[in-house]
C-alpha cells in the first residue's frame, strides 16, 4: 500500500458521496451496509481502490484473487506517474499542441485562434460555417460546443464569444460513418483505444471500447451521460452489453434499439494502425488513451489522453467474468517495475 497516496486520498475524499455508493452496492448485492463500509475500507487499503472503483467494478462480488487483477485508481495513477513524465504531458493536455504534432492522423481542419491572423480566421469560418469550439484543457466532454457562424452578426462578435468562453480552438465537424450514426446520430461516437509501450518502445493495444451518446447529447463521454461497450480488439466488434456510469446495462441502444453485441466497427484495422503509429511518435509518453472517430473514408484521431481513465476497463456486469486487466498490463510493463520506478 502507498501510504502517501492513501493519506492524500483521505484528505481529498468527498465523504458525502460515500453513502450513495453504499446504497447502490446494497441494492445490487443485498449485503449489510455496515459490512459494505468495512469492505470498502479494506479494498482501499489492500488494492488502492476508491469507493467508486469498489462499486463500478463490482468488488463486492469478487474473490481476493479477482480483486488483485484489477487496475484500481492507485495502480492506474502509478502507471501514469511512471510511464508518462509530467514534463512531457503537455503535448496531450493542451489540445492545439496535440493537433499540431499528430496532424497526419487528425484528418480535419483546425485553427488555434491566438496563432492565426485575420485572413486565416475568416477563411476557416467561410469553409466551416458550422464548427466545434473547444477549450484547451476540457475533460469529460466539457468546454466543447457546436456553433454556427450564421448565429452571429460578425466574425468579431463570434470571436468575442469564443474569447469570453475561453474556447481558442476551432475544428471542422467530423462526419461520422453511417454504420455508427445509425446507433446514435447526435454525437460523434468514438472508440477509446489504450496503448502501452514496452521497454523497447513497441506499442501494444491493451484495451478498447466504444462510447455512445444518449438522447440529444452531442458528446459521447462516459462521464457526461454516455455509455460504453467493450471492443474485441482482435476482431473489431462490440462485445456483450453497453453500460452507463450509473451501472445500468443495455443490450441495445435505448434511442435506436440497435443491439450492441456483434456490431462491426468499420475500418477497425486502419483505426488500430492509426493509434499504433501515433503511439510510436510519442517519444516520452508510454501510456495513452486514444479517441478515434470513424468517418466514411476511414479513422481520424480526435484526441489523446495522457491520463487514461481506468473506469472503462473493468465495469461490473458488462462481461460474463470478473476479469481485471492488470495481467494484460503486467505482461508488457510489470507493476513491480512501476512500483520500483516511482520509488526512485
Amino acid at each position: 500500500m502507498n501510504v502517501k497516496w492513501m493519506l492524500k486520498r483521505i484528505k481529498n475524499l468527498n465523504f458525502s458521496r460515500i453513502p450513495t455508493f453504499v446504497e447502490r452496492v446494497h441494492k445490487n448485492s443485498d449485503k449489510c451496509k455496515l459490512s459494505i463500509y468495512f469492505d470498502m475500507a479494506s479494498c482501499a487499503l489492500k488494492y488502492g481502490a476508491g469507493y467508486v472503483d469498489y462499486t463500478i467494478f463490482g468488488m463486492y462480488d469478487m474473490s481476493a484473487s479477482e480483486r488483485r487483477q484489477l487496475i484500481t485508481r492507485e495502480k492506474n495513477n502509478n502507471y501514469v506517474k511512471y510511464l508518462n513524465p509530467a514534463e512531457h504531458r503537455k503535448e496531450f493536455s493542451e489540445k492545439h499542441l496535440f493537433l499540431k504534432k499528430y496532424s497526419d492522423q487528425i484528418g480535419r481542419d483546425w485553427l488555434y485562434l491566438p496563432d492565426a491572423d485575420e485572413g486565416q480566421i475568416a477563411a476557416f469560418f467561410e469553409k466551416n460555417p458550422v464548427f466545434m469550439a473547444k477549450t484547451l484543457d476540457g475533460m469529460c466532454g466539457k468546454g466543447i460546443e457546436k456553433l454556427n457562424v450564421a448565429d452571429f452578426g460578425s466574425v468579431e462578435e463570434l470571436k468575442a464569444k469564443l474569447d469570453a468562453d475561453n474556447q481558442p480552438l476551432v475544428e471542422e465537424i467530423i462526419t461520422q460513418h453511417p454504420d455508427i450514426s445509425r446507433i446514435h446520430p447526435h454525437a460523434i461516437n468514438t472508440v477509446r483505444i489504450c496503448t502501452l509501450k514496452d521497454a523497447d518502445g513497441n506499442p501494444h493495444i491493451v484495451f478498447a471500447c466504444m462510447r455512445f451518446g444518449r438522447g440529444e447529447s452531442n458528446v459521447d463521454n462516459f462521464n457526461a451521460g454516455g455509455m460504453s461497450a467493450v471492443v474485441d480488439f482482435e476482431k473489431g466488434v462490440l462485445m456483450g452489453r453497453a453500460i452507463d456510469k450509473g451501472g445500468d446495462l443495455f443490450a441495445a441502444h435505448p434511442d435506436s434499439n440497435v443491439t450492441f453485441d456483434g456490431v462491426e466497427i468499420p475500418f477497425w484495422k486502419e483505426a488500430a494502425e492509426t493509434v499504433l503509429t501515433a503511439a510510436k511518435m510519442s517519444e516520452h509518453i508510454r501510456y495513452v488513451g486514444w479517441d478515434v472517430a470513424i468517418t466514411p473514408t476511414g479513422p481520424v484521431l480526435v484526441e489523446g489522453n495522457e491520463f487514461p481513465g481506468h473506469d472503462l476497463f473493468q465495469l461490473h456486469g458488462q462481461l460474463d467474468e470478473n476479469k481485471g486487466i492488470l495481467p494484460v498490463f503486467d505482461a508488457i510493463v510489470p507493476y513491480s517495475e512501476v512500483l520500483a520506478g516511482i520509488k526512485k
